[in-house]
């Protein structure tokens, strides 16, 4: 087998192909594959190597301090550059020089010093440059340097956001003499495809915006219209004057060896941190978490959180503050946290409180001591959570009385109240025998994770899970589509231990790998579901999609770029190439990873049973 063949006719990674080929059809494969690895033939894309990069950040730094482009010595770089200058979170300078060559540092940083000094607020007086000097120290460079321009091969620009690994790889066009670039960092950034990044470039160096919807075929013939890609090693500095650090795709690489339990005990508490931290805590603000955060530019898409998110907020932190494994300071924090996510939430109202949020809520109600407890005199939250109760128990009769289905999540509280409700157990029963059957085996992860949730509710102090073969079979499914080491190698090794959903419209992993493996990290833990003979092999697999949710959290490497380096730590982005952070996204890793250490303890502790 020849492998998957790119539009220029080199060959993608044979052995990546034939797995995927084997795992999600040729059609699927193709363009998993050209996305993992940007159509990149070798890992080797000819940009300058560690030690190159780092001497050359050594010259910037110097030439800052210095505030004098002219000390940088020759160096000659066989592609683009890019210098970013930031200063208090903010992006004070940033520079491309398209071309390479022996003058480039020393033209970048020119341009750099040039743009830099119209933004501060200094006279060029008699003391000048002394002023600017003084506060380098406070200044955090990042670095990008390019490989040599490869011809790109497309017959439409919307082509390349196949054909580009995204915050991996550049693009370039050139018209005549004139060459501009587009940097992988600027698009992890701006949340910007290549394609558009090209259709910019072409516009801006013809300076006809015209000609950015004109056709690669037309561009190449009618004007001279040549596109590139290039491999790019990037540095930067995550604090001011800190060592650089080397980042892939605008991160660090998470290794499987900081999945140790002290590793993942941290990881939930940055989780919860970033829940409870992620919105200044002001007097008189009645949502205490937000909406979706732009970390980039430190602002919310929208100020006040859906009554869902609240819902979820409080469901996951719930789940850490009664856990006793976690710092003591932590958990009181996320005790507070719940009961004013929940004052929020009821502030809302019942009749803005869509079904969904109204389930999460009657589900923790009926799931957790602590909240029922936590609720219990406070006359307005149990208004609040008995409508709550009521909404969930007005979608059954709905759904009995038409012959419908039940949402999940409603089917999980109803499930979490039959435990002290027995003529509400046939009913959840039949609705979930239901929604399996109707949703058929190949779309049954979509019920995931909380119809798999209603079963163990159901299940809880019998001998077996009644819907044990549908949700092993789910299971099943999904690790089928879960990439590995030999799927990734060496070009894509951040992406290991994501879900790819042949359904969307995306063929790469996001955040959306929570949703299944949330429910995973609580069956590990069950031996009804997860018997001995399996469970290394079930662990080893929880553990591939916990370190891609560790992958997509943000860590100080991460950040370098955020605005609000405080309130977008320890949050899950959309994807590694989306920066935003959707509260949901955090509270369903912070689930996944306490159900994963849970599930862990159990199974050690069943481990030393039968070794004693």
């Amino acid at each position: 087998m020849r492998g998957v063949m790119r539009k220029d006719n080199t060959p993608c990674r044979p052995d990546a192909s034939r797995r995927l080929g084997a795992r999600l059809g040729a059609a699927l494969a193709a363009a998993l594959v050209c996305c993992l690895l940007g159509g990149a033939a070798s890992a080797d894309t000819g940009a300058p190597s560690p030690g190159e990069a780092q001497r050359v950040h050594a010259q910037i730094r110097a030439a800052v301090e210095a505030w004098d482009p002219s000390i940088a010595e020759e160096v000659d770089l066989p592609g683009p550059i890019s210098i970013t200058l930031r200063l208090e979170g903010r992006v004070l300078s940033r520079t491309v020089v398209a071309e390479g060559g022996p003058e480039a540092v020393r033209e970048a940083l020119s341009v750099l010093m040039d743009r830099a000094e119209s933004r501060l607020p200094f006279q060029k007086d008699a003391t000048w440059p002394e002023p600017v000097r003084r506060i380098t120290g406070l200044m955090q460079i990042g670095v990008e340097l390019g490989g040599p321009l490869v011809p790109l091969s497309l017959d439409q620009l919307a082509d390349a956001t196949l054909e580009i690994s995204p915050g991996i790889e550049g693009v370039a066009v050139r018209i005549g003499e004139r060459v501009g670039a587009g940097m992988p960092s600027r698009m992890l950034e701006d949340g910007v495809e290549p394609a558009l990044v090209l259709r910019s470039l072409v516009s801006e160096l013809s300076g006809d915006p015209a000609l950015g919807v004109v056709s690669p075929d037309d561009l190449r013939r009618e004007h001279g219209v040549r596109f590139y890609r290039f491999g790019v090693t990037h540095i930067a500095e995550t604090e001011p004057g800190s060592s650089p650090v080397f980042l892939f795709r605008g991160g660090e690489v998470v290794r499987s060896s900081e999945l140790r339990g002290r590793d993942l005990v941290v990881f939930a508490e940055d989780l919860a941190l970033h829940l409870m931290m992620r919105k200044p805590r002001e007097d008189g603000v009645a949502d205490p978490l937000g909406g979706t955060l732009r970390p980039i530019q430190g602002v919310f898409e929208s100020e006040r959180a859906t009554p869902l998110q609240l819902a979820l907020a409080a469901l996951a932190l719930e789940r850490l503050a009664t856990g006793e494994r976690y710092d003591a300071a932590v958990r009181a924090g996320a005790r507070d946290f719940v009961r004013r996510l929940a004052v929020a939430g009821a502030a809302i109202g019942e009749e803005q409180t869509e079904e969904t949020a109204a389930a999460v809520w009657s589900g923790l109600r009926a799931s957790s001591a602590m909240f029922d407890a936590m609720v219990a005199d406070d006359e307005g939250l149990e208004a609040f959570l008995r409508a709550c109760d009521r909404v969930c128990d007005g979608a059954l009769r709905r759904a009995e009385a038409l012959g419908a289905m039940v949402r999940p999540v409603t089917l999980w509280a109803l499930a979490e109240r039959a435990r002290g409700d027995e003529s509400l157990r046939p009913r959840v029963r039949r609705m979930l025998a239901r929604a399996w059957s109707e949703t058929g085996p190949e779309r049954s992860v979509s019920l995931l994770p909380w119809a798999g949730w209603a079963e163990l509710a159901l299940a809880e102090g019998r001998g077996e899970v009644e819907g044990e073969e549908a949700l092993r079979r789910s299971r099943m499914m999904v690790w089928i589509h879960q990439l590995d080491a030999a799927d990734t190698g060496l070009e894509a090794p951040d992406l290991g231990g994501g879900v790819v959903f042949t359904a969307g419209e995306n063929p790469l992993p996001t955040w959306h790998t929570v949703r299944p493996v949330v429910f995973f990290a609580s069956m590990l833990g069950d031996p009804r579901l997860t018997g001995r003979e399996e469970a290394s092999r079930e662990a080893s697999r929880v553990l591939a999609s916990v370190r891609f949710l560790r992958q997509l959290s943000v860590r100080e490497a991460e950040a370098y770029s955020h605005r609000y380096r405080h309130r977008s730590i320890g949050g899950v982005r959309a994807a590694l190439w989306d920066q935003r952070l959707h509260p949901e996204a955090t509270a369903m890793t912070l689930i996944a990873v306490c159900d994963t250490l849970d599930s862990l303890s159990k199974l050690a502790a069943a481990g030393d049973d039968e070794g004693g």
